[in-house]
């Protein structure tokens, strides 16, 4: 009886663990489709594409704590002359995570043509998160 109590027990915790893996699959499975769409086969990708992938990228960000879909979302908006929402993004970003180098970055990109002196600021910030590179010799 013990045995079979204890076989249950673990089935059971297989199955809470698999279903909270396939809830975590979602998103990343969401910001995969959207960089397909960002890269079709033999053609450049579509106003309908880069839309399409802003949903997805937006949809992953919403259903995961990482800021890695709202960074690739911003870095979408980017490609797409769409600077004042990255902006909007990127700023959310470097609030919640104020050591992200990645996201201190590309707000230096996207701020540029727009707002210079934030992107002064997150263009220091970028540097003073950066390690330094030896030079080649």
């Amino acid at each position: 009886m013990t045995a079979l109590f204890a076989r249950a027990l673990l089935l059971c915790g297989s199955l809470a663990c698999a279903a909270w893996l396939a809830g975590e699959l979602g998103p990343v499975r969401d910001e995969l489709a959207a960089l397909e769409l960002t890269r079709p086969a033999g053609r450049r990708a579509s106003a309908a594409d880069l839309d399409r992938a802003n949903r997805l990228l937006a949809q992953a960000a919403a259903s995961t704590r990482s800021r890695e879909p709202d960074l690739r979302r911003a870095e979408l908006l980017v490609f797409a002359r769409r600077d004042a929402p990255a902006v909007r993004v990127l700023v959310g970003i470097v609030r919640a995570e104020p050591a992200n180098a990645e996201a201190w970055g590309a707000l230096a990109r996207a701020a540029a043509g727009s707002d210079p002196a934030l992107a002064a600021r997150a263009r220091a910030r970028f540097r003073a998160l950066s390690p330094s590179v030896p030079t080649a010799r």
